[in-house]
């Protein structure tokens, strides 16, 4: 599954080298992790409104979806990166 379908923006690559690629990794998981978020409130609300009768079944299906979709990703993106993380740690140096 692609990023961009999920309404996420494509993965853009930093600058190589230095303190600018950190703070730009650092910067671009905020803003997908707040996206994330974002994803996971419109789908709260469509479910509200859906609940009122005041929402089409399809969309609440699609940012239902969506969300989980994103919060998946999320959780893998997490579990690679701490697999990454105990590995470095179990290197000697």
């Amino acid at each position: 599954m692609r990023i961009g379908s999920l309404g996420l923006p494509p993965v853009a690559t930093p600058a190589a080298g230095g303190k600018k690629g950190q703070a730009g990794f650092q910067e671009l998981f905020m803003k997908a992790l707040g996206q994330v978020n974002d994803l996971q409130l419109t789908a709260g609300q469509e479910v509200r409104q859906a609940l009122a009768g005041k929402a089409d079944l399809v969309q609440v299906v699609t940012a239902t979806d969506k969300a989980n979709l994103a919060l998946e990703l999320t959780v893998q993106v997490r579990n690679k990166l701490l697999t990454a993380y105990n590995q470095v740690m179990q290197m000697q140096l």
